[in-house]
C-alpha cells in the first residue's frame, strides 16, 4: 500500500473516531461543528485511501506497467489482474459513488419553501412542525400541533424551528448524509449530530423564551402529542427526548475549553494529515507525466 495511502487511513480511522467522542455534554453548536467537520474528513480520507489503492493496482497491470517501466516508484512490478484488495476498493468505489449519486437526487426532491410565508399552517389530525430550508425558509406547523400546545410552548416551537432556519442546521445534515453515503462506517454519526442540532436549536430557543422550564415542557407535551404518529416534530422521533428535556432542565452547557481545543486539534490534525497524504502523492506526478 503506498505511504499517502496508510496516512490517509490513518487520518480516517483517527478522526472518525473523534466523531463518536464528541461529548453530548458539550455546547451543542460546538459539538454539530466537530462532528460535521470530523465527519467530513474522515470521509475524504476514507474516499481517498479507495482511490489510491485502485490506482495503484491501475499502475500495476500489464500495458499500463510496461508504459511506466522506467518508472519504478510507479510500478514496481508487472500484474495481470487487479490484487484482491484492489478489487475490494474498485468495489467499495462503485458502492459509494452509486450511494452519493442517491442521496443527491434524493436531497434534490425534499420540499422547500412554497411561499412568501414565514409559518404555513396546515389543517391535519397529525402533530407536526418542521422547517422547510430556503432563503428565508419556512417553518410548517399542523392544527393538531398547535391545539397540543399552549401560546408559550406554540412560542418555543417557532423559535426552536426558526433556529434551524436561520442556523443553516439542514446543510450540517446533508453534507453528513453524503460523507455517511460514501463511507457508511461513519453511519452511527447521523444520530449524534441531529440530537447536537436538536439540542441547539433548544438552547435558542430557551434564550428567546427566556424559560428553560417552559421549553423542557414543550418538547416533552410535543412527543407526547406524537407519540402514534409516524410524523416527527422538533425532532422528537430521532433525538433522545428525555435527554434533551433533561439537560434544558439542568440549565446551560457550559463552555469546556480544554475539550473543544482538543478536538478541534484532532480535526486540524486530520485535515493536516490529509494533506500530507495528497503531497506524497503528488512528488510523484511529474514523473508520471514524463513516463507518459
Amino acid at each position: 500500500m503506498p505511504r499517502s495511502a496508510v496516512v490517509a487511513v490513518i487520518v480516517a480511522g483517527s478522526t472518525g473516531v473523534a466523531a463518536l467522542l464528541v461529548p453530548r455534554q458539550l455546547r451543542p453548536n460546538a459539538a454539530a461543528r466537530l462532528i460535521t467537520s470530523l465527519v467530513l474528513i474522515s470521509c475524504g480520507a476514507a474516499v481517498w485511501t479507495l482511490f489510491l489503492i485502485v490506482g495503484a493496482n491501475v499502475v500495476q497491470l500489464h500495458g499500463v506497467a510496461e508504459r511506466l517501466s522506467w518508472c519504478h516508484d510507479l510500478a514496481a512490478h508487472h500484474s495481470g489482474t487487479f490484487t484482491p484488495l484492489g478489487l475490494a476498493a474498485l468495489v467499495a468505489v462503485g458502492l459509494a459513488s452509486f450511494s452519493a449519486i442517491r442521496v443527491g437526487f434524493r436531497q434534490r426532491r425534499e420540499p422547500t419553501q412554497g411561499d412568501d410565508r414565514e409559518v404555513a399552517i396546515v389543517a391535519s389530525e397529525y402533530p407536526v412542525a418542521y422547517a422547510l430550508p430556503g432563503d428565508p425558509g419556512q417553518i410548517v406547523v399542523s392544527t393538531a400541533m398547535l391545539r397540543s400546545l399552549d401560546p408559550l410552548e406554540q412560542r418555543v416551537l417557532l423559535a426552536h424551528e426558526r433556529s434551524h432556519l436561520r442556523r443553516r442546521h439542514h446543510r450540517y445534515i446533508r453534507a453528513t448524509e453524503f460523507a455517511i453515503a460514501a463511507s457508511p462506517f461513519l453511519a452511527p454519526l447521523n444520530a449524534r449530530l441531529r440530537f447536537a442540532l436538536e439540542r441547539w436549536a433548544d438552547e435558542d430557543a430557551a434564550a428567546e423564551v427566556g424559560d428553560r422550564a417552559v421549553v423542557a415542557c414543550a418538547i416533552a407535551r410535543a412527543a407526547l402529542a406524537i407519540q402514534s404518529s409516524p410524523a416527527t416534530s422538533l425532532g422528537m422521533a430521532d433525538c433522545a427526548v428525555v435527554e434533551r428535556v433533561a439537560t434544558m432542565l439542568a440549565g446551560p452547557s457550559r463552555r469546556s475549553v480544554v475539550l473543544e481545543a482538543a478536538f478541534t486539534g484532532v480535526a486540524i490534525a486530520g485535515a493536516v494529515g490529509l494533506a500530507v497524504s495528497l503531497a506524497l502523492l503528488g512528488h510523484m506526478l511529474p514523473a508520471l507525466r514524463i513516463c507518459l
